[in-house]
């Protein structure tokens, strides 16, 4: 007999809108608090054979910040003087590890065997990566050890800053001076950091991760 199995697909709703504040500059919060999971059923057949539980959670990499915002700030250190700042939100916090537990339902001491694979779903299209970076997961699957199974979820600065925070960036250049044409360092800059605001602006994203015996 051949055996149809379903993987689970339980979602992780890291959602949350953008907290932006304005400072002469924008800044960029992209709020991203844990929320419950659903269960699911593994199917051989049509006859459900086990209940798993995923529990996700996301930590940041960047001592002193929050697990739970992502954070499009200024960079860790920041010199005294400067003609772009950004004094807003504080400092940039891009860098999380998922990290997936799976658990029987029926409370059975073996731990569940099988792959974690994990997607983000941006709730606005990101045509390219000029302005931000969001997260790619390689590889896309992985086996569970021990009931368990962690990703690294990284978000970035786009091509545009040429992949560095624009503070780090246009600080570097003089504002006055002509970067093509008629257009100025700072005109590039507020051009940029505009359609920045205009595309993080009420965005949400989820975090999806599918289980498969």
């Amino acid at each position: 007999m051949r055996n149809k199995r379903k993987g689970i697909v339980l979602a992780a709703s890291i959602l949350g809108s953008i907290a932006i504040v304005s400072t002469g500059f924008a800044s960029w919060v992209i709020s991203a608090p844990s929320s419950a999971i659903e269960n699911g059923s593994i199917k051989v057949e049509n006859v459900d054979d086990k209940r798993v539980v995923l529990t996700p959670t996301l930590t940041t990499k960047t001592s002193g910040s929050l697990d739970d915002q992502v954070v499009f700030g200024t960079p860790e250190t920041t010199g005294s003087s400067g003609w772009l700042t950004n004094t807003s939100i504080g400092k940039q916090n891009l860098e999380f590890t998922l990290s997936v537990t799976a658990v029987y339902k029926d409370g059975r001491g073996a731990k569940p065997t099988g792959n974690i694979s994990v997607t983000f779903t941006p709730s606005k299209t990101i045509a390219d990566d000029t302005l931000i970076k969001v997260p790619t997961f390689t590889p896309a699957t992985k086996a569970l050890s021990e009931g368990s199974a962690s990703f690294d979820v990284t978000f970035g600065w786009g091509t545009k800053f040429e992949s560095t925070n624009p503070y780090t960036y246009y600080n570097a250049k003089d504002p006055n001076g002509i970067k093509s044409e008629t257009t100025t360092w700072a005109d590039d800059a507020k051009a940029n950091l505009t359609a920045l605001y205009d595309l993080v602006n009420g965005m949400t994203f989820t975090l999806t991760v599918a289980y498969t015996a």
